[in-house]
This record gives structure tokens, C-alpha cells and sequence, in this order.
């Protein structure tokens, strides 16, 4: 076959860079070289699939097809012209501007890449005063606890965010009914900052009020200096239980969590095979649906008579596509990306209603936080947007908090930083000056971060932070208290 080789090539060269564009959220260049930075685990196999699937294939097909029609063409003495070199020359051009065209019309922020490339070779150089001017240490000793123990429950929805309220009419009611942050009126949340745009740094975030930055420090004493929510539980005697549907190996957060007060960790390596997925691409997970399921099971085998935290996270709706599952999923009035996604998104809500309605059945729902988050936005090109949506932000839900909801002042611009002292205060703990970390409760008259100075020099000052000297110390000063006696 007539330059099968050079078709291929340029093929796949075409389809590159718009599948990259649809596919990895290249316009969050600090999330792109950290995640580069992570062990990826599982992760890279789903991927590869997309790749072969989406690019190799069509262009290994396209190839075929066209080298045949182009040795006809020639034999027949039809065309004579794809001999020439300058023909190649020109095709290469064309299809390089059209990659070019894509780039920028997505907005990939090239500077910003230079930046971290730039600034990551200068690591532990450059200095910052922000954390400094910013930065408050909770000492597990200095907070005060109420009598009566409340349990906690925290789910963290993954990609859930405000766009697609039309789709999650559960999560929409309970988030009208309850307690739920938002800068006007309409559904809203949080929205999303330098170090908080992945799974793992946004629920590192969410947990311990302080941004994942920088992955390329040891883990053997990951973030030993700044303590946790369930830090502080486990000070106060809870025991604390983490579950979640894909390997915690990623990004080394099985570590992170039973370095700070997670006594049972549940995921791939240890949830029965029967409750385990595997998708065509070879990538291992459990469903949302099994993930709710399991949750139940450890809560009906807990001893409840020491106070608990049961925290779960759910894959069903990760990007690009999320993950169907028929057991829970309608039947599909069609097989597009769309339909699909809207389909999983329903699951989803569902699924966290009918486990709330567990909690009430059980008797466990009175004496128990309830706590909803999105850990982060979406990261591909969004399948479904809400026209009513005027700014996306990640759902977040409090219930059943020691606050009277009737005082609490819901228009809040926050962050995740703010969700970990939120949930203590929720719970009825008292902290100093209501703040944890770079994190300020919600529950608080105390202003964040974000309402404070804006999202641009918020994450302006997290870029200094970065690379610094200052930010390279908290990974490493043991300070982390023995639990409470």
C-alpha cells in the first residue's frame, strides 16, 4: 500500500491534539504537571484505551482505505502529484495549522506551563510570605469539644458540580432543604483554586484546609504538620473509616490518609472481588452503587457506642465519559456521550438519596453530620451545562450540623481550604479564630481567603507558595499529636 506510513503519521497527527483538548483539561496547567508528577496507577490503562479507541484506530482505518484508493489512483496514472515531497510539505503545514487553531481556541494558557517548568527546576530557592501572612496552625490541643459526640458522614461526589442541577434533582432538594454555601441564590458551592483541581489535592484540601501544591516531595512524613479532620477525631476518640471505588495507591493517598487518623481504609485492594468492575479498557473500580452499598455494611458492623466518621467517594461520574452502569442506570433512549452521562448523573443522586433514606431507617441519621461535596469540577469538555448556571461551582450539603440554620449566612465565596474547618464547626467543635490551615468555617462571621482577596490573588499567592522554601518545611515538621487520653 502507496505511503501507508505517511498517512498514518499525519492522520494521527490531526486527531491528536483536538482529542487531548476534549479529553484532559489542558487548559488547568498546574493540575497537568502535577498529575505528570503522581504514580498514576490504574489510571494510565483507561486512558491508553481512549488514545487507541479514539485516534490509533480511526487513523489506522483511514489509512488502509485511503493508501488503496491512492495506488489505484497512481496505477491508473489518475494523480502523480503524492510522489512529490512538496505535496507531504504542504500537508504537513496544513494540518499544523489546523492543530494550532485548536490550541489556541481552547485557551491552553502556554505561559502558564512555562511557569511551573520554569519554577519547578528553581524548587526549595524562592521564598514566599504568604504563608506566613495566612497560614493558621491548629493544634489539636487548642480544640474544644462539646459533651455530646456527633458522628460524621462525609460524601464526596466526584466532578459533582452545580451545572448539571437539571440531572440530580435528589441532590438539588436536599441542598434547598438543608444547609448549602453559595454565592447567590441559585445552586452554587465552591469553586476551584491552584492546588485544589484534583481528586486527591482537592480532598486533601477539603480535609485538612491546605492546598496540594507540590507531589514531588517523600511521602514517609506527608504532611506530617498539618493535621486533618480525622486527625483531630481520632484525638477526640472516633474512630474514622475511609471507602472509596478505584485504588488508593493514586498519587500515594492511601498513604496520606492512614498517615493522618484513618483507622479502616476500603478500596480496590480490599473490597470483595463480586462488588469490583472492570472495564473494557482493563481499568478496575466499583460502582457508585456498590460503593453506597458497602457504606452500609461497615456502618451496620461499627460498634456504636464509640462516636464515628464514615467518609466514601464516588467514580461514576469521573471524566471524560463517567462510568454506565446498568444495575443502576435506565434504559438509554440513545447511546451518545450525553445521554449516557445525564443517565450516570441520575444514578448518582439517587443512589445518595436512597442512602440518606438508610441513615433514617437505621436510626444513625440524628446523631450523625451529614456532609455533601463535589470534589472538584469536571475536567473534560462538559457534556451537559445548566443555562441557569451564571458560575460553576462544586455542590457542597451540611445536615444535621450544631448550627441553627435560621443564623447561618449561606452567601459565601469559599473554596475546599474552608470545608475542613466548616465540618468541626458543624460538628460542634470550637477552633480558634474558626480557622484551620488557609481554611476559615463557613459557620463563622470570619471572612475566607476568597472573600477576602479574590480568586486571582489567592492563586497567586498559592503559586509563590509552590516551589518555596516555606511550603517545602510543612511536609517535613513532625507536629501531628498522639490521641487524646
Amino acid at each position: 500500500m502507496k505511503n501507508f506510513f505517511e498517512i498514518f503519521f499525519l492522520l494521527c497527527y490531526g486527531l491528536i491534539i483536538p482529542w487531548c483538548v476534549k479529553t484532559f483539561p489542558l487548559d488547568d496547567a498546574e493540575l497537568v504537571v502535577s498529575t505528570l508528577s503522581l504514580p498514576l496507577d490504574g489510571f494510565i490503562s483507561y486512558f491508553v484505551f481512549l488514545f487507541f479507541k479514539e485516534v490509533a484506530f480511526p487513523s489506522l482505518l483511514l489509512s488502509i482505505a485511503i493508501s488503496i484508493l491512492l495506488g489505484f489512483a497512481e496505477k491508473k496514472q489518475l494523480i502523480l502529484f503524492v510522489r512529490k515531497k512538496i505535496f507531504w510539505f504542504f500537508l504537513v503545514l496544513l494540518i499544523s495549522g489546523w492543530n494550532v487553531i485548536v490550541f489556541f481556541d481552547h485557551n491552553i494558557p502556554v505561559r502558564e506551563y512555562y511557569f511551573y517548568l520554569r519554577e519547578g527546576m528553581k524548587q526549595n530557592t524562592v521564598h514566599t510570605q504568604f504563608i506566613q501572612n495566612n497560614f493558621v496552625h491548629l493544634s489539636l490541643s487548642d480544640v474544644k469539644e462539646k459533651r455530646k459526640k456527633k458522628n460524621l458522614v462525609v460524601v464526596f461526589l466526584e466532578s459533582m458540580e452545580n451545572s448539571y442541577e437539571d440531572f440530580i434533582p435528589e441532590i438539588k432538594k436536599i441542598a434547598n432543604e438543608e444547609i448549602s454555601f453559595s454565592m447567590d441564590s441559585l445552586m452554587g458551592g465552591g469553586v476551584e483554586t491552584i492546588g485544589t483541581s484534583s481528586t486527591v489535592s482537592s480532598t486533601i484540601a477539603k480535609l485538612s484546609g491546605f492546598p496540594m501544591l507540590n507531589y514531588t516531595y517523600s511521602y514517609a512524613q506527608f504532611l506530617s504538620n498539618i493535621p486533618s479532620v480525622y486527625d483531630v477525631l481520632k484525638y477526640f476518640g472516633y474512630k474514622n473509616v475511609f471507602i472509596q471505588g478505584t485504588s488508593s495507591n493514586f498519587a500515594s493517598f492511601g498513604k496520606y490518609l492512614q498517615k493522618h487518623g484513618v483507622d479502616e481504609l476500603y478500596d480496590l485492594n480490599n473490597i470483595s472481588s463480586d462488588m469490583i468492575r472492570t472495564d473494557i479498557s482493563g481499568f478496575k473500580y466499583v460502582t457508585d452503587k456498590n460503593i453506597f452499598q458497602i457504606s452500609k455494611n461497615v456502618l451496620d458492623s461499627l460498634n456504636l457506642e464509640q462516636p464515628f466518621s464514615l467518609s466514601l467517594a464516588t467514580i461514576d461520574t469521573h471524566s471524560p465519559y463517567g462510568y454506565y452502569n446498568p444495575d443502576c442506570n435506565e434504559k438509554l433512549m440513545a447511546n451518545s456521550n450525553v445521554d449516557i452521562y445525564k443517565s450516570i448523573l441520575q444514578c448518582t443522586s439517587r443512589e445518595l438519596d436512597s442512602f440518606l433514606h438508610w441513615l433514617r431507617v437505621k436510626g444513625m441519621y440524628e446523631n450523625t453530620m451529614i456532609v455533601v461535596v463535589g470534589d472538584h469540577f469536571f475536567k473534560s469538555a462538559r457534556p451537559i451545562v445548566s443555562k441557569k448556571i451564571k458560575q460553576r461551582a462544586w455542590v457542597n450539603i451540611f445536615i444535621n450540623t450544631e448550627q441553627d440554620k435560621a443564623k447561618v449566612g449561606m452567601r459565601r465565596y469559599f473554596s475546599s481550604v474552608d470545608i475542613a474547618p466548616s465540618i468541626l464547626e458543624g460538628m460542634g467543635f470550637e477552633l480558634i479564630s474558626h480557622k484551620m490551615g488557609f481554611g476559615v468555617s463557613l459557620f463563622s462571621p470570619e471572612s475566607t481567603l476568597l472573600e477576602t482577596i479574590g480568586l486571582d490573588s489567592l492563586n497567586h499567592g498559592y503559586k509563590e507558595m509552590k516551589y518555596s522554601v516555606e511550603y517545602a518545611k510543612m511536609f517535613f515538621f513532625e507536629d501531628v499529636k498522639s490521641p487524646k487520653k
